[in-house]
Parts: structure tokens; C-alpha cells; sequence
């Protein structure tokens, strides 16, 4: 049994197989890719799309895209569900059985309650809502074929708007930065801001109208159904069972996307009925005559040989030019930008604050009378952008006057090195770090008091000095990676050093000495050394705690795409091609055993577990290197005891396999 065993991974170790096998693929997901490519046209009708449940693969699609996300293994109300830790084609078998039997039923999702964030009392908390294994499966499924159906709609009008009007939440290669930097570019012109939030967006949603929007692209009735009992699926919070006849659960896979739909004609409406008519006839912008006066003296002095009452007279004049609007305020070209991100969105206007006034109370009327939807009052704000506006931890401003500050610079003119009045700050719009975001977080995480002071978090102090360097210098460079496109970064200098003294106290609260003798050991970057053991041989790792200009550096290793972010047409939403390693390996043998029948996808939570060489299937698990590896369902049941009592599994483990 072992050698035909063998005979077969052999011929599996071939190269040239591996084309035959995604050739396979493409031909058992051709069905998801025939959807997508059918709903590029926005006017399709979807009459049947209920089969598409039907259809095992497309839930070992939606399992390959979800199996790795950090959430997967959350349970549900489900207490011995096993899903997410053993899937093979069985399971989606068996899944696609209950929907030709129209037998499928979602389950309640289970309710916790987490804290807000900058909320430091226990009463600001907000729920999340956790499916059970096999429905956010499902979850995934309906999300694609959703997606493939709305998400052409969706670029057609933001194109059609040339992103004046858009949405950058939850959808495909679109992130916070692409929203901030379209604000940038499109925004020049403009000088006040409609800071918006919608108040209990999620449970607010009403469900006949989401419903009706669904029905304006798909007709068919079972599928709409499921949509249906989804919404009414009922929450577990705390042991105690409540009804949801109103919104989307929060934390869904779906429910984003979902929000997104219903929000859609919110978005259409601002255009239309702001951004299009202040843009349709522009007026010919008048140069302000006094900025013209001005000019035309400044030019009269063009001497070789000025005397000193000549110069003095000359900067005034340069002073006085630059304080003074080039154009008429009347004349110059009204601009109107919006940009929404899920339930936070912001307007852009050139406009007075009495004008701005009215189009929120605009707003505010359409929203409750059109979407059965509130505004919250704190946190929808009309600010000038001279003041900054906070949007996505990002600050967008454009400096005052007063803030425009002017020096001396050398200029070399006609062989001669002059010197010339110019300004240090410009007035267009800046991106910067949202200082007070950032320190708010820092102190609801525990990195520092309110006074901003540096203090240790105990509850790293368990793992020993290499993860703790290691695990605050995930934090620096991420934040990092996050703001490294900003105007300027200066701001994170304060959070370097923040970080870093927080790091010495932990190290310090570990090792129960001072600060001082942590930064003698250690140096100021915390430098800490690491032996690994890999397949008989020591390798030596070293981490250290980045300061503020080397992790600026380090973060510029990837940078963005340039432009608007904007060109990704026709994405496909089940990511067919992307996980087709994992798919493959859901069609082939159990790697310890070598058995076929029932097998599935074991998933693993963590390498760092393997402390020994007593564990027989962690020497596996060191070999593979892989967070799911397939197994049947008998070694899956062992394993998941602790009781592996075959013969040493390394022997029959797939080569082949473990190299995908």
C-alpha cells in the first residue's frame, strides 16, 4: 500500500502537471467566471442565479478565499462546529446538497460586545456579530456573486462622475489611502467640508428597501429568499435569542457589501443634486484688480541699481501680493467633492458656511425621508479646511493666510545670485497624520498615560525579549505603511518615541530591572538576538526596534500604484485564479496516510506551538510550512486529540503537496 502510494505522489512531483491541474480548475469554476463575465454588462437581469449554490465548487472558492483571513477559526453559537479546522470537498458536497433540497437554514449569528474606539468608558461599546463556520462559507458565496452583479455598476458611475462622487469602502483594490488621495487631487479649489456619519448605519438599514434595490438586478425569487432569511436570521446575545427585522449583522462577510447596495443611490443623489449643478457652468474666473495694481508697480522696478527706500518699498509691495486673492471670490469656479467610506463620508464644497448649512440640512432631510436612516448630530461637522478635517486618521488641510509664512531665498539671475521673497507653505491641500487620533489610540492601547507618558503593557511581558521587539516593530512599521504617503510625517517622530520607551518598559517588567540597564544590554534600538533550528542546521535571527527615519525608510519599500487608484476594471470577485493552490490540494490523497476518502484541508493556528520533538505531526507541520495541509478525516480526528498513534507520518507525507 505505501509504494503504490509513492508511485502515485511521483507522478503528482512533476512540474508538468501542475498546468494540467489549474486547466482543471478553470473548467470546475467556470461557472462563477461565465456569472462575472455575463454582469459587466450593468444592464443584465439576473432571471437564475440561484444554481450557482448549487454547485459544490463555488463553496471550495469561497472557502480558499476565506479559510486565511485572522477571523476564521471565530466560532459562532455553534459549539462543536469543526468546519473552518477540517474542509474538503464532502463538506461543500454536502452544503450544495442542502441547497438543491432547499433544506438550507442559516443559523443565529452570536453577539459580543467590544469597545469603541476613543471611547475610554465602558458604556461606548458596539456589537459584532460572529456566523457559524459553515455559514460565513456561504457568506463568501453570496458575496461573490453579489459582487460580480453590482460592482460593474458601481465603477460605470463613478467613472461616468470622474470620481467626484464615490465610494472607496469594502470594495475591491480600493483602500483609505485611495480615498484620501482622490480628496486631494480634486479638492484644490475648494474651502469648506460636510464631515458626515451616519448614526446606527448598520441596524438601521431597512430591509424591504435593501431588498428592492437587490430586485432592480436579480429576479430570481430563491435567491432572493436566502438574501431575506439572512436579515432575519435572529442574534444570540448572551444566551438570549432576538429578532432582527431591521439591518445587516455586523461583522457578516456580506454585510458591507450589502450596505454598500443600499447606499448606492445616496450616493447618486449627491451628485445630482449638489456636485452636478455647482459644476455644469462654470463662470470665467476675474482677475481681482488690486492683485493686477499691485503686479504692474512691482514691474515698474526692474532697475539694476535700486536704492534701499526702492527695496523696502519693493518687498512691501511682494508682501502685500502674495496676502491678496488672485481672482475675484464671486468669479472663481465653484468645486463640490464626495467621497463616502462605508458609514463615513465627507463633502467638499467652495462655498459660504450659510450655503454649507443648507446642504446638510439637505442631506439630512433626503437621508431620513429616502433611506429611513439618522445622521449623528456629534459627529456630522461643517469645518473649514483651514482647520484640518479628520477623515480615516488622515488630516486634509489647507493653510490659512496667517499660516502661509514668507522668507528670503537665493536665486541666481542673469549671472548674478539674488535674493527673493517667496512662500514656504502653499495653499493647496496637505495629508498628514491624525495626531490625535494616533495619541488616543496609543493611549486606549496602553502604550502610554494620558499625559502621553511612556508606560509597559504587562501582557506582553509573557512572551520573551525577541517576540516583544519583534512584535513593536509590527506596530511602528505598520503605522508607518500606513501614513507613508502623507505631505509630511513629522507627527510620527512623537509616536517613535512613545513606542520605544514602552518597549524598554516591557522588557524592563520582564526582566524586573530599569529602563537604563534595558538600553545598556540591549542599546537604544533594542537590538535582540535569536537562535532558530530548521531541518538540523542553526539559524541566527536578529530584530531591533526601528527609530522614526529608518522605518520611514523601511516603509517605502512597496509604494502605491500612482494616479487615482482607479484601474482595476473588471476584477474578477471570486479571485479564481488566486487560491488555486488551495483548491488543489482538496482533490488529492492525505498527506500522512495517503488515504481518499473524506479528505479535507486541516487547519493549523500556529507554528510557534511546536515547543518539541514529541509531536510527531508537528515535525509534519515544520516540514510543510503551510497553515493547511490536507488530511482524511480519521487522521484529522487524531490529530485534533492528540492521540497520532500511526507509524512515523513523515514517511508518507506528500512532497508534492507540501511544496504547492
Amino acid at each position: 500500500m505505501i509504494k503504490n502510494h509513492f508511485s502515485k505522489t511521483d507522478s503528482l512531483n512533476k512540474s508538468s502537471d501542475l498546468p494540467s491541474a489549474s486547466e482543471a480548475l478553470k473548467k470546475n469554476f467556470f461557472h462563477l467566471e461565465e456569472h462575472t463575465r455575463r454582469n459587466r454588462d450593468t444592464s443584465h437581469i439576473n432571471y437564475k442565479i440561484y444554481y450557482l449554490l448549487c454547485n459544490p465548487y463555488t463553496f471550495v472558492n469561497a472557502y480558499a478565499k476565506i479559510s486565511k483571513n485572522s477571523g476564521a477559526l471565530t466560532k459562532g453559537v455553534d459549539k462543536h462546529e469543526q468546519t473552518m479546522f477540517f474542509f474538503g470537498r464532502s463538506n461543500a458536497e454536502q452544503i450544495a446538497k442542502k441547497f438543491k433540497t432547499n433544506t438550507y437554514k442559516w443559523k443565529p449569528v452570536r453577539r459580543t460586545w467590544i469597545q469603541k474606539p476613543g471611547k475610554p468608558f465602558p458604556k461606548f461599546k458596539r456589537p459584532i456579530d460572529a456566523p457559524t463556520q459553515e455559514d460565513k462559507i456561504v457568506q463568501e458565496a453570496v458575496r461573490g456573486i453579489l459582487e460580480a452583479i453590482f460592482e460593474p455598476e458601481f465603477e460605470e458611475f463613478e467613472e461616468s462622475t470622474k470620481f467626484l462622487s464615490t465610494n472607496f469602502g469594502f470594495r475591491p483594490k480600493k483602500s483609505t489611502w485611495d480615498s484620501v488621495k482622490n480628496l486631494k487631487y480634486l479638492t484644490q479649489h475648494c474651502n469648506i467640508c460636510i464631515e458626515g456619519d451616519i448614526k446606527s448605519a448598520y441596524n438601521s438599514i431597512n430591509q424591504e428597501l435593501l431588498l428592492d434595490r437587490l430586485k432592480t438586478r436579480i429576479k430570481d425569487k430563491k435567491f432572493l429568499n436566502l438574501i431575506k432569511n439572512l436579515l432575519l436570521s435572529g442574534v444570540m446575545d448572551q444566551g438570549q435569542f432576538l429578532h432582527s427585522s431591521t439591518g445587516t449583522p455586523q461583522g457578516s462577510i456580506v454585510s458591507p457589501l450589502l450596505f454598500n447596495i443600499y447606499m448606492f443611490n445616496f450616493d447618486k443623489y449627491i451628485y445630482h443634486n449638489l456636485v452636478e449643478p455647482m459644476i455644469k457652468h462654470p463662470p470665467k474666473p476675474k482677475q481681482n484688480p488690486e492683485y493686477k495694481r499691485i503686479l504692474f508697480q512691482e514691474c515698474k522696478k526692474l532697475d539694476k541699481q535700486m536704492d534701499k527706500t526702492i527695496q523696502k518699498k519693493y518687498k512691501s509691495l511682494h508682501r502685500e501680493r502674495h496676502n491678496i486673492s488672485t481672482y475675484e471670490i464671486t468669479s472663481i469656479p465653484k468645486s463640490a467633492v464626495f467621497v463616502r467610506y462605508a458609514d463615513d463620508w465627507v463633502l467638499f464644497l467652495t462655498c459660504t458656511h450659510k450655503e454649507a448649512q443648507q446642504y446638510k440640512n439637505q442631506i439630512t432631510e433626503y437621508i431620513k425621508r429616502a433611506l429611513f436612516l439618522e445622521l449623528d448630530k456629534e459627529k456630522t461637522l461643517i469645518t473649514s479646511l483651514e482647520n484640518g478635517v479628520s477623515f480615516l486618521g488622515f488630516t486634509i488641510i489647507k493653510w490659512s493666510k496667517s499660516q502661509r509664512k514668507n522668507k528670503f531665498v537665493l536665486q541666481r539671475r542673469r549671472n548674478k545670485i539674488l535674493r527673493s521673497l517667496r512662500q514656504t507653505t502653499s495653499n493647496k491641500i496637505n495629508i498628514l497624520p491624525d495626531k490625535s487620533r494616533i495619541r488616543r489610540n496609543l493611549i486606549l492601547k496602553g502604550f502610554c498615560n494620558s499625559d502621553f507618558y511612556p508606560i509597559g503593557r504587562r501582557g506582553l511581558a509573557e512572551l520573551d525579549e525577541f517576540e516583544i521587539v519583534l512584535k513593536y516593530r509590527q506596530i511602528m512599521l505598520g503605522i508607518i505603511e500606513y501614513y507613508r504617503n502623507c505631505d509630511n510625517t513629522r507627527a510620527l517622530n512623537h509616536l517613535s518615541y512613545i513606542l520605544q520607551y514602552s518597549c524598554a518598559k516591557t522588557l524592563a517588567t520582564r526582566q524586573k530591572t530599569t529602563i537604563r540597564k534595558i538600553f545598556n544590554k540591549y542599546t537604544t534600538k533594542l537590538i535582540i538576538n535569536r537562535q532558530f533550528f530548521s531541518q538540523g542546521e542553526t539559524i541566527n535571527k536578529q530584530t531591533s526596534f526601528p527609530t522614526y527615519s529608518e522605518a520611514k525608510k523601511l516603509g517605502k519599500l512597496t509604494p502605491r500604484d500612482k494616479g487615482n487608484g482607479n484601474n482595476y476594471k473588471h476584477k474578477d470577485p471570486f479571485y479564481i485564479q488566486t487560491f488555486w493552490r488551495t483548491k488543489l490540494k482538496l482533490d488529492y490523497d492525505c498527506c500522512i496516510c495517503g488515504s481518499t476518502e473524506k479528505v479535507g484541508l486541516h487547519h493549523i493556528n500556529s507554528l510557534q506551538k511546536i515547543k518539541t520533538n514529541k509531536d510527531r505531526f508537528g515535525y509534519i507541520r515544520s516540514k510543510l510550512n503551510r497553515i493547511q495541509i490536507p488530511v482524511c478525516h480519521k487522521c484529522h480526528v487524531d490529530i485534533t486529540n492528540g492521540v497520532y498513534t500511526g507509524q512515523n507520518p513523515i514517511k508518507f507525507y506528500n512532497n508534492y503537496l507540501a511544496t504547492l
